[in-house]
């Protein structure tokens, strides 16, 4: 170990004061080679000591010892002993009794409430990420003291404080949900051994996949599947109702456009006690929980966006009936041409999985919105050259009958 104990005339020299080892002397030594050092210099003028400075270099860690000659005991090496403080003498109590983190005895469950703070659903990769205020407590009754002995503290929080904390995992994880769902979080340790964890920005994604085909009108539901991974022991997750102010339906932000409708906490069944199956994968069993939401997408919004358009292409493709000409014409294009820009941002909002309602109603439209558009160019191809021979009488009769032009799309004021 590269390790030096360095004397000098202050206590923060600088790089031209002179600092060196013990006595002044320099013993320079190959290990193994000799016992008698190969280079010994001694200072004919050594400093007058004031500081010794311990220190080590590198990665190296020492522990050093020390002991002065002027006390009367110049053979024992004592620690120097500091008054701890009462918050160090309870923290090092708690670590000694939580016996290096390990399962509290007869530990059956664990409780959790929450408060919902934003709630988002990306239908194209059918992922469910969600953010909010978790909150565990449970009992482990070797973390009790006596208030009296420590200051009359009743509840106690260290970032140093190393206790036993339950292996939360998402069950049904997502990109970087997979794994320990805790990384966050705060620990406050109360005298009667209760422990409470709080994790104020708690983020997961899962996966939801939407499973309706009426495209704006979806309501579906998502679920959290949350568990406790520790080991061969059975601890259970129970939803606690009672702790305030953690209210889950209150402030839920839904920047993804759907609507939160409503939220339930139950219990998965499932008779399984293991939580990976034969394979290593991982799987739900008994005493887990699964935070389901409801959410129903904002349909109004795209139905006024969407259906406006196709009504007003409805009302021109009818006004076209009653012109003529190059109006008549003009009209036509205008409902291609709003048919084909709805159905070009369709593609963008809507689900690729399957054709929506309103997107077939647009295909319907651009469909005869192209038929109205290729008679009315051939309507005017014959009034313009018109044939030499004459139809014949039966055909002039048959194209003459109403409910066979209204069939065509071609004009009933216009019979000859």
């Amino acid at each position: 170990m590269d390790a030096h104990i360095l004397l000098s005339v202050t206590n923060h020299p600088r790089p031209e004061d002179r600092v060196y080892e013990i006595d002044g002397d320099l013993y320079v030594y190959i290990p193994g080679f000799k016992k008698e050092p190969l280079l010994h210099y001694i200072d004919p003028s050594p400093l007058n000591i004031n500081y010794i400075s311990f220190s080590t270099f590198g990665m190296n860690s020492a522990r050093w010892f020390y002991d002065c000659a002027f006390d009367g005991f110049t053979n024992e090496m004592e620690r120097e002993e500091h008054e701890q403080s009462v918050e160090d003498r309870l923290l090092g109590a708690l670590i000694y009794q939580g016996a290096n983190s390990s399962l509290p005895s007869n530990l059956t469950e664990v409780q959790f409430n929450f408060q919902m703070q934003s709630l988002a659903y990306d239908p194209s990769s059918a992922h469910l990420h969600a953010r909010m205020q978790l909150m565990m407590h449970w009992q482990d009754d070797r973390l009790r003291w006596q208030p009296e002995s420590y200051g009359r503290l009743t509840s106690f929080e260290h970032p140093l404080l190393q206790i036993w904390t339950p292996h939360l995992v998402i069950l049904n994880g997502a990109l970087e949900s997979l794994g320990s769902a805790l990384k966050d979080f705060e620990l406050r340790v109360y005298s009667n051994g209760n422990v409470s964890l709080l994790a104020n920005n708690w983020e997961s994604t899962t996966w939801c996949v939407d499973t309706e085909r009426n495209w704006p009108d979806e309501r579906i539901n998502c679920d959290i599947q949350l568990g406790i991974d520790q080991n061969q022991a059975k601890i259970a997750l129970t939803h606690d109702n009672e702790r305030k102010p953690l209210a889950h339906n209150e402030h839920v932000n839904t920047p993804s456009g759907w609507t939160f409708v409503k939220i339930a906490v139950v219990h998965v069944e499932n008779a399984t006690t293991l939580r990976y199956t034969p394979k290593g994968i991982l799987q739900t069993m008994s005493g887990d929980v699964a935070i389901g939401f409801t959410l129903h997408r904002n349909g109004t919004f795209y139905r006024l966006v969407f259906a406006m358009p196709l009504y007003a292409c409805e009302i021109f493709l009818g006004l076209s009936f009653l012109l003529r000409g190059y109006r008549r014409g003009a009209l036509i294009l205008i409902v291609v041409m709003l048919t084909a820009w709805g159905l070009m941002y369709l593609t963008r909002h809507a689900s690729p999985h399957y054709v929506p309602p309103l997107m077939s109603a647009y295909q319907h439209i651009m469909r005869a919105s192209v038929y109205c558009y290729l008679l009315h160019i051939a309507i005017m191809w014959l009034e313009r050259y018109p044939p030499r021979a004459k139809a014949p009488a039966w055909l002039v009769s048959l194209m003459n009958w109403s409910p066979l032009r209204l069939i065509l799309g071609l004009r009933i004021s216009d019979v000859s």
